[in-house]
């Protein structure tokens, strides 16, 4: 044993000797190389340093050149006399003034006085070489051109100096304003002086410098080949470089740019080579001694790597190896010293030590995923992609899913999961999970089991395939949950919106329903045909438009107070309605409140009241007309003794109980009610007889005995001298119905508030997913093989931000952020998108007016509305056809504003048209009413074009339909055209860099995940944060350590304990002058007014991007603050 570990500890030493010896040779020639390479390249930098600075002198004296040109220009163009003359145009002024012999003396080449209209005034060149007069050179006319940079002066200090180039060589030229000879003032033109760039600039530069100098135009077709390689060098502006022309001689080039900044002129300059030579001899002297010195390192290594290393490593071999044979991870090795040696026998230690502890972090970790999956509401599970699915894997959630131990599906052991989906969608569960395989992405897939007791659920599942290192699918992994509930409730919904058109359609009396802002967005059929009005003009204020002139401004302040205080709206009033008719109408409306008590919107009903008006008049006026009236009544009238005796009736009470009126006279009233109903009524009529009581609600039998809900309205008269009751009796059938219809609506506005706060809360999700899903963007790579799913993610982010947007449109809790636009600019925006959405068997054109005016309204709303036109176009077109979008601008005039109930004038136009199937009568009559849609169940929730009659009248103007079954549709669009012009947006440069900033910012989000996106951004940008949870803990920190001072409070509105807007106010008062900005998934009452932002509210609407965050940010902090 002894011996083979001697001869072990000798190859051992060999290998590691022989290692050092060959490392040392290589060491010592790789350093000689270095040193050399080195050597050599800090000469070359010293070399190239010389260079560099011999062109900056170069290029300074050429800028010396052209600044004494730019003192020629400043004291010609300062000049009281000239700004008289070059408004002249005196040629003889100039000729005499700028003779031959200044333009020789200064060496000006041309000298050129331009008009502020950028006519030429006035023109000369000159030749300095043969000291005479010779034209301006003819490609100098392009640098006069009214957007040349020589003629764009902002204010009289104004200079543009540099070289230009024209077909007959190079230019030095200086343009000033004209100015008085104070420099104060107007502007009266421009004056531009010129010099050659010749020989003699170079030879003036070559003295300067004492060195040899050349310029050559960077754009000449046959340049030197030493200028052609340093213009490929020179890439960036203003870069010098550095060029060996032989052994002896090195040449350093500079670019020299135009007025505009771009190169047109090639600087070089010729140096000899003595630094590089001198270096040569150095470094051979270097080398020599490097070796020498090398050698004797050498020999020193190996002898203390024996005697202090060798020894060492054998011994900490020995006890490694004692420790793994025995698997004992406690044991420790010796540690001896303090070296690096020792430093290892303590890592090793540590290492075994973390050994020890990841083995029990790894059984706990065991026992959390076993707990975790055990509490999963649904089933997690991994099986084979087999035919049946075979279970490897399943959690403890399929207990409760379907029915069976998790042991029971397992190895398909007691039944296979295949066997528990219903037969019919077994085809489509297979058909998904192949398609989603063989595409690499997860399937989705909703459908039907059968659980252990029989009971059918509907599940959703979600999954993906798991691949082997070649690719290869080894297994499924996925989750299913049970979304019965949903699917129950997805059914009521539907049937709960079918009720409610079938209710207001054949409701007797007018039904409306109006917006926040009380502007109407739904009336149903009878309603019209009482204003005698089309849909389109009863909506939004255009009912008022029926109201006689005499009461429509009282009426309109009226509904206006009622909107905003809320409460109830009882009011008669007369309109014109159909036929041009004058009719009264009782109007009634109350608010639907939400489940905080707030008011969401208005329902209310119309009755035509015309005839029961007309009678009380009568009836006060004479005997005549209240018999007339008593005939005539709508109700039924009734007149009885005190006995109960029916004395005499209206046709309206034979129509009510299907009796001729001689077959009710001399009845008892008790005849006329239903038996259990007689005693009821016995006490009542002494309530009448005594004055007790003047109304009561009962029911009546009437004809075919069907029993009638009616209204009783009692009046005590004198009836041929005898004593007697008067009888108002009506039928409510329609009132009891038209309360049912209302309930049922209100059913649908809790709908609408289930779909407001789901979206706010989503926003709250989908900004933490945007956010940092853009965060990760910015931190990936071009190259990134994460990047194009990080990319997909963020689609997908905001395909899910436009669905919160139209549910927050549909339960009216968006607000309006109208601007000045220019639709054309909206449709080019939206091109790419509506070729997407219709596909390619649709032809898209869009002709746009190119004089088109602009329109103030909120762009996203305004798309929209767009897009919803165009998917019903595409539905109606199933096929192939073609849609059209044209913009223009319009004139409407009175009678069709009358019409609409907007106001005449100047209007622009968005039409939308089809080559579809085209629209009957019927369905146009109900094509804007909520939930009316003529698509198949799933396809369509009959709320699209609702909501774009909303947002058209909403912004001011009318939406006209024009359609014809087999002919196709349009849809088209007026909105009001405003003088204010849309503003340009530049979507062709690059992206701007994020603002940064310094100041302290207090962030208040009761959402974990939005707070840390925030901060994270806004601490990334060099931002100060504080943040907090909610309003009350963001309140208690602003107080703690004597008051925190912060410059920004980014608050969310909606929050538990105290609002962000009860928040901004308590700063305010103690902090004035801090800036607040507003973000919420939607806005309440708080800082909106009618749906539109309040006058200087900052607010940043949910889901946001981190840039888009930033640049709010900064946008607050720069705003000027408003007096007071």
């Amino acid at each position: 044993m002894g011996h083979e570990s001697n001869e072990s500890t000798m190859t051992l030493r060999r290998k590691i000797l022989l290692i050092i010896t060959a490392a040392a040779v290589v060491l010592i020639l790789g350093l000689s190389g270095t040193l050399v390479t080195l050597l050599l390249r800090g000469f070359g930098r010293l070399e190239e340093q010389a260079v560099q600075r011999s062109v900056q002198q170069a290029t300074d004296a050429f800028r010396v050149q052209l600044r004494g040109l730019e003192e020629i220009a400043a004291s010609w163009a300062a000049d009281d006399e000239l700004c008289e003359q070059i408004t002249r145009g005196d040629l003889a002024f100039f000729q005499a003034k700028y003779r031959d012999e200044s333009f020789a003396k200064l060496g000006l080449s041309l000298a050129v006085f331009v008009h502020p209209s950028s006519r030429v005034i006035y023109q000369k060149g000159f030749d300095v070489a043969r000291g005479k007069e010779r034209p301006v050179p003819a490609g100098f006319a392009r640098w006069l051109s009214p957007a040349s940079p020589l003629l764009l002066h902002r204010d009289a200090e104004s200079v543009r100096s540099g070289i230009v180039e024209v077909p007959e060589g190079l230019l030095m030229v200086v343009s000033r304003p004209i100015v008085a000879q104070n420099r104060l003032g107007a502007i009266h033109g421009t004056l531009i002086v010129g010099r050659s760039v010749d020989r003699r600039v170079a030879a003036r530069i070559a003295r300067l410098t004492q060195l040899p100098v050349a310029l050559q135009p960077v754009r000449r077709q046959e340049l030197p080949p030493e200028f052609v390689m340093a213009r490929d060098d020179l890439l960036p502006p203003e870069r010098v470089t550095a060029q060996v022309l032989d052994e002896h001689w090195v040449a350093g080039y500079a670019e020299l740019n135009d007025v505009r900044g771009k190169p047109v002129a090639l600087l070089q300059v010729r140096m000899p080579r003595e630094v590089h030579l001198y270096g040569r001899r150095i470094v051979l002297y270097l080398a020599g001694a490097l070796v020498a010195m090398g050698l004797v390192s050498v020999a020193l290594t190996i002898w203390l790597l024996e005697r202090y290393v060798l020894g060492r490593v054998e011994r900490l071999a020995v006890s490694v190896d004692q420790i793994a044979s025995t698997g004992n991870l406690q044991s420790r090795v010796p540690v001896a010293g303090a070296d690096e040696l020792a430093a290892l026998a303590n890592a090793i230690n540590g290492m075994l030590a973390a050994l020890d502890g990841s083995q029990s972090a790894l059984r706990e970790s065991q026992r959390m995923l076993a707990t975790l999956m055990s509490n999963l509401p649904g089933m997690a599970y991994r099986c084979r992609p087999d035919e049946h699915w075979t279970m490897e894997f399943v959690s403890e959630g399929c207990r409760g899913l379907t029915g069976y131990a998790p042991a029971d599906l397992v190895g398909n052991c007691k039944v296979a999961f295949a066997d528990l989906i219903e037969p019919e969608d077994l085809e489509l569960v297979r058909r998904e999970v192949n398609e989603g395989v063989t595409a690499g992405r997860s399937f989705r897939i909703t459908y039907r089991i059968r659980a252990a007791d029989g009971q059918r659920k509907w599940v959703f599942e979600q999954g993906c395939a798991v691949r082997d290192a070649t690719g290869a699918v080894v297994a499924l992994e996925g989750f299913i949950s049970d979304i019965t509930d949903q699917k129950k409730s997805e059914a009521s919904l539907r049937e709960s919106e079918e009720m409610f058109r079938s209710l207001s359609a054949s409701s007797p009396v007018g039904v409306f329903v109006a917006d926040i802002l009380g502007a109407w967005i739904y009336v149903n059929p009878r309603l019209r045909a009482l204003t005698g009005r089309g849909l389109m003009d009863c909506l939004g204020e255009g009912w008022v438009a029926s109201v006689l002139p005499a009461e429509r401004e009282s009426l309109v302040q009226e509904w206006r107070e009622f909107v905003r205080q809320g409460g109830a709206f009882d009011r008669e009033f007369r309109i014109r309605g159909a036929n041009d008719r004058v009719r009264w109408v009782h109007l009634r409306c109350s608010p639907m409140l939400s489940d905080r008590g707030q008011a969401v919107g208005f329902v209310g009903t119309v009755e035509d009241v015309t005839e029961r008006n007309e009678m009380t008049a009568a009836l006060q006026q004479s005997q005549q007309r209240l018999q007339d009236l008593f005939e005539n009544s709508p109700d039924a009238i009734f007149v009885e003794d005190y006995n109960g005796t029916v004395l005499d009736v209206n046709p309206a009470a034979c129509a009510l109980h299907g009796m001729k009126r001689e077959e009710l006279v001399g009845r008892n009233v008790l005849d006329l009610v239903p038996p259990e109903r007689r005693e009821e009524v016995r006490r009542e009529y002494a309530r009448f007889i005594t004055g007790e009581s003047e109304y009561a609600e009962g029911i009546s039998v009437g004809r075919n005995g069907r029993h009638v809900p009616v209204e009783l309205k009692v009046r005590r008269v004198s009836y041929e001298g005898q004593p007697a009751l008067l009888l108002h009796v009506r039928d409510v059938t329609a009132r009891k119905q038209l309360e049912q219809q209302f309930l049922q609506a209100q059913k649908f506005e809790a709908i609408g508030r289930l779909a407001g706060g789901v979206a706010h809360d989503f926003n709250n999700i989908l900004t933490a997913i945007i956010g940092y899903t853009e965060l990760m963007l910015r931190r990936l790579g071009p190259d990134s093989p994460l990047r194009r799913q990080a990319e997909e993610v963020l689609k997908a982010a905001q395909r899910a931000a436009d669905l919160t947007r139209q549910l927050l449109a549909y339960s009216r809790k968006q607000q309006l952020q109208p601007r000045v636009l220019d639709l054309n600019t909206v449709l080019a925006e939206m091109d790419k998108m509506l070729r997407r959405v219709i596909g390619e068997h649709i032809e898209l054109v869009l002709v746009t007016a190119p004089d088109l005016g602009a329109v103030e309204a909120d762009p996203s709303q305004i798309q929209q509305v767009v897009l919803n036109f165009a998917v019903n176009a595409r539905d109606a077109m199933p096929d192939n056809g073609r849609l059209t979008i044209e913009t223009r601008n319009a004139v409407v005039d009175a009678v069709m504003a009358e019409q609409h109930e907007v106001l005449p004038g100047e209007y622009v136009t968005l039409a939308v048209s089809d080559t579809g199937a085209g629209m009957s009568e019927e369905v146009r009559a109900h094509l804007f009413e909520p939930f009316f849609t003529t698509k198949g169940v799933g396809q369509g929730t009959g709320l699209g074009l609702a909501t774009c009659a909303g947002i058209v009248h909403q912004s001011g103007g009318f939406i006209t339909v024009d359609s014809q079954v087999g002919r196709g549709s349009t849809f088209r669009i007026y909105l009001p055209r405003v003088a204010a012009r849309a503003p340009v947006e530049d979507f062709g440069g690059p992206p701007a860099e994020l603002p940064a900033g310094h100041e302290t910012v207090l962030v208040v989000e009761d959402e974990p995940a939005v707070r840390e996106l925030a901060v994270t951004a806004l601490r990334e940008q060099g931002y100060v944060v504080h943040e907090a949870g909610n309003g009350d803990e963001a309140w208690r920190r602003l107080q703690q350590d004597g008051g925190l001072r912060i410059d920004l409070l980014l608050t969310d509105v909606v929050m538990p304990l105290m609002n962000g807007k009860e928040l901004a106010d308590r700063l305010h008062r103690e902090q004035p002058g801090v800036k607040v900005l507003f973000m919420s998934g939607y806005t309440d009452e708080a800082i909106i007014h009618h749906g539109v932002l309040a006058a200087g509210v900052a607010f940043l609407n949910k889901p946001f991007t981190g840039q888009v965050l930033l640049r709010k940010v900064r946008e607050v902090l720069d705003q000027t603050p408003s007096p007071a």
